[in-house]
């Protein structure tokens, strides 16, 4: 049968830090680890102290590898940018066509304090528009983007397009709100 591991009473100096066992025998992080509505986690063997200690991501080296891990990241989001940016057939001064959804009765309305379901599905409006560029920019989740709000996949290859595509969304709106309906 094995006996029972003595846990030895030993101090330990970790980045100018003296960390020394509680009452029980346990260690805690000094650097405040873990989520903050559990208890701070505890170890029994100052090897697996150790070891948490060298991989200690509120440690001063954890804090130095989270920081070079993010500079490397901001190193290929910005590569990923120029590329981008650098590819893209659009410039400043170009107009672009697109069908822009307009929301003419909202599902819920505000009645006092709160908000009222005032119908099953929102009615909804479709036009074709057209902007003249006015800034390119990069948005990391979406990628490029017009003006800070247009994305390249809702353009339109010209005008009468644009006004195609609306009329069709249009009707397939339509048909959504009839199957809905019939689904009620």
């Amino acid at each position: 049968m094995k006996e029972k591991e003595i846990i030895p009473n030993e101090t330990i100096y970790f980045e100018d830090k003296k960390i020394k066992p509680g009452k029980d025998g346990k260690y805690k992080c000094p650097f405040r680890c873990g989520r903050p509505d559990y208890p701070a986690p505890r170890w029994k063997t100052m090897a697996g102290f150790l070891k948490h200690l060298n991989e200690c991501p509120k440690s001063g080296a954890g804090l130095k590898k989270q920081a070079e891990a993010y500079k490397a990241l901001m190193v290929i989001e910005d590569k990923r940018k120029q590329e981008a940016l650098a590819s893209c057939p659009q410039k400043i001064g170009d107009t672009i066509y697109f069908v822009h959804e307009v929301i003419t009765k909202p599902e819920y309305v505000r009645r006092g304090d709160r908000m009222v379901r005032m119908r099953y599905e929102a009615e909804k409006a479709f036009h074709a528009e057209r902007i003249v560029i006015d800034a390119i920019d990069w948005d990391g989740s979406h990628g490029v983007i017009f003006n800070r709000s247009y994305h390249p996949r809702i353009m339109c290859s010209s005008w009468e397009d644009a006004q195609v595509k609306a009329r069709e969304a249009e009707k397939a709106y339509k048909q959504y709100l009839e199957d809905c309906a019939m689904c009620r």
